[in-house]
């Protein structure tokens, strides 16, 4: 099998949340063709088994191959997130957003869950009052 049809069979199981054979696929793809969609991907994937280290490596891997690749971006800001290093998630969504403005990936929320993080806020920051 090639890559293009292992990927297209690991999209079809992470649409059917099945993650754990979904990465075997995603991995399979990259042995064959390392890219950034497929590491994207895998990365995503990862995220979704709670393999935040891995998620991290797979997103950077697929920045490697393409810097303004903004969902490597917001997969890498949730597993730092997850991972407490809010500053780094932060940079990671802000960065997603200066690079693809218009998408619709939450960046702008988790954007907002870091500063009430780093902040050591527990209420949400913006369009909150005391009133």
């Amino acid at each position: 099998m090639d890559a293009a049809a292992l990927f297209g069979i690991a999209n079809k199981l992470f649409v059917q949340e099945e993650f754990e054979e979904a990465l075997k696929h995603y991995t399979c793809a990259v042995t064959l063709q390392d890219c950034a969609e497929h590491r994207a991907c895998r990365a995503a994937a990862n995220l979704k088994l709670g393999k935040y280290g891995a998620t991290v490596t797979d997103a950077n891997e697929a920045l490697r191959f393409d810097p303004k690749n903004h969902m490597a971006l917001h997969w890498k800001g949730i597993a730092q997130f997850y991972m407490r290093d809010f500053s780094g998630s932060k940079a990671s969504f802000e960065e997603s957003l200066r690079v693809a403005p218009t998408a619709k990936a939450p960046r702008a929320l988790w954007i907002r869950k870091c500063n009430a993080e780093l902040s050591g806020s527990c209420l949400p920051l913006a369009g909150v009052t005391n009133e």
